[in-house]
């Protein structure tokens, strides 16, 4: 996980939550509820980004899982360059050190240990 800050926090962190906002608004309506891409930030750095739900739940409910999570990042990821915000029903994720691979929320979950996190009710 990035732990360190970007250059300009308030720019990255605004660009990070816009990003993961549209990326939510494709996850919830996928069969998998699952949403992942890359954004070039510049020349060598790229943004990967991470939102999916568990399949458990709505479409409905997973939009605003993914609206409630995307709302803590600035509790936990403030001017970092990566993040993971999880419930019990959903994950968003940014990183800029490496590509965030497909693996369900379960087992990223478990995965995380050491990460700046905050855990949703």
């Amino acid at each position: 996980m990035d732990s360190q800050n970007a250059k300009d926090p308030i720019k990255f962190g605004q660009k990070t939550e816009d990003l993961l906002s549209k990326l939510a608004r494709i996850a919830f309506v996928t069969p998998r509820m699952y949403g992942r891409c890359t954004i070039k930030l510049a020349e060598s750095e790229q943004l990967y980004l991470l939102a999916q739900c568990t399949r458990d739940i709505t479409s409905i409910d997973c939009k605003r899982c993914l609206r409630n999570s995307i709302s803590q990042l600035p509790n936990c990821g403030a001017g970092r360059k990566g993040a993971t915000v999880y419930s019990d029903s959903c994950i968003v994720k940014y990183q800029t050190s490496k590509p965030i691979k497909f693996i369900d929320v379960l087992k990223l979950s478990l995965a995380l240990e050491g990460s700046p996190l905050v855990h949703l009710p």
